[in-house]
């Protein structure tokens, strides 16, 4: 076992830690208005951001009061951890967690402590059951760590808030960063006369059924709707999935090149868009992405990327779905979406302001990805 600071104690999570247990039948009559599910809880946000409400009826009865931390323990991989600042009900999936002695264990800590690695590789190893595992309070009580002195415990509160302080401000500075990007596409497209994309479509095709057979641990990038991403043209690369393409007619169809833009058009990614670039090398897409080829001597790619992320663009695209159980477009559809009828040139001009923006937009991701690395990297450091 690790020799632990000077001041410093090993405990059991149950021995500092109180699993509230409280209820309330009637939470209408006790002037509670909310219910917290464990949908409304995001992945490694502290802040409960969502919630129902209480009048359109629900089966809840746990108590929550503001202060107290909830734990996700259906799916623990989740990461799903809050800080309530209001009183809620919430679901039974949901634990409740307070400082057993707040002269032992600062309330500000804990949701820290539950947020760090050997926290959750606990509780995601303790989890029994295969489709929706979940952990017990039993064995999150035997979790054992090395709790800091309290004058240590508020240093590192102190630092941990404000490093999360920095995350939020930096996400609502991209958020402001997308309402300022939609506005100046949904502005160009709204004062433009507009004609059928098809006008200037070269090729218009979609992928087909059957490609599973081609799948392969390596070789050219297979592209879905999850490689697209709402309100930007950027393809999401993350999750790659990749294929040994079939020669001759179907494998020379379905390969995307450098300019194409790409249409979600089936399921609930219908209307996102994506604009193909060289850096991607060699791709093919499935039968729920439309390629978009145009003749570039009239239309410009990337502006007609972006005019399809606009409001107009995805009203079109939604009163264009054929109604069935699945949300869908057929190529036909596609091409007679709307598209700004300006010249390649202001249509070029145009791009590279949208382009401009775009890139503050990823500044500013990039910047919210390292605050959170940052704060992790402290987070483990200090409290693992």
């Amino acid at each position: 076992m690790t020799d632990l600071k000077p001041g410093w104690q090993r405990v059991k999570f149950g021995e500092v830690v109180r699993l509230n247990k409280e209820t309330c039948k009637d939470p209408e009559a006790a002037g509670i208005s909310r219910v917290i599910g464990l949908e409304h809880l995001e992945p490694s946000d502290l802040r409960v951001r969502s919630w129902a409400d209480v009048a359109d009826g629900t089966t809840f009865s746990n108590r929550v009061r503001p202060g107290q931390v909830l734990f996700g323990k259906r799916r623990a991989y989740q990461r799903k951890v809050a800080v309530a600042d209001f009183d809620a009900i919430c679901s039974g999936d949901i634990y409740v967690f307070e400082s057993a002695d707040p002269k032992r264990l600062l309330p500000e800590l804990l949701p820290f402590i539950c947020q760090t690695e050997v926290f959750f590789e606990y509780a995601v190893g303790t989890s029994a059951g295969s489709l929706s595992p979940r952990t017990n309070w039993k064995s999150l009580a035997a979790y054992e760590f090395a709790l800091p002195p309290l004058e240590e415990q508020r240093r590192m509160c102190k630092f941990l808030a404000a490093s999360i302080e920095s995350v939020h401000a930096l996400e609502e500075l991209a958020s402001a960063a997308d309402i300022v990007a939609q506005a100046a596409v949904d502005t160009c497209v709204a004062n433009c006369p507009s004609e059928p994309l098809g006008n200037t479509a070269a090729f218009v095709t979609s992928g087909s059924r059957g490609w599973a057979q081609h799948y392969a641990e390596s070789g050219d990038l297979f592209l879905r709707v999850t490689n697209l991403q709402p309100n930007s043209i950027r393809l999401d690369l993350i999750d790659r999935k990749f294929v040994k393409p079939p020669e001759g007619a179907e494998g020379l169809r379905t390969l995307v090149r450098s300019g194409d833009v790409l249409v979600a058009v089936t399921g609930e990614y219908l209307g996102m868009i994506g604009l193909v670039t060289e850096s991607i090398g060699r791709a093919y897409v499935n039968q729920h992405v439309a390629i978009v080829r145009l003749d570039q001597g009239l239309a410009d790619p990337s502006f007609v990327a972006f005019s399809l992320t606009s409001s107009v663009a995805q009203q079109s695209v939604w009163s264009r779905n054929d109604g069935g159980t699945k949300p869908g477009m057929t190529l036909g559809q596609v091409r007679s979406l709307p598209i700004p009828a300006i010249s390649v040139e202001e249509q070029r001009s145009w791009s590279k302001r949208f382009e401009q923006i775009e890139q503050q937009r990823d500044n500013s991701r990039a910047r919210i990805k390292s605050a959170r690395q940052m704060f992790h990297v402290f987070l483990n450091s200090e409290l693992s």
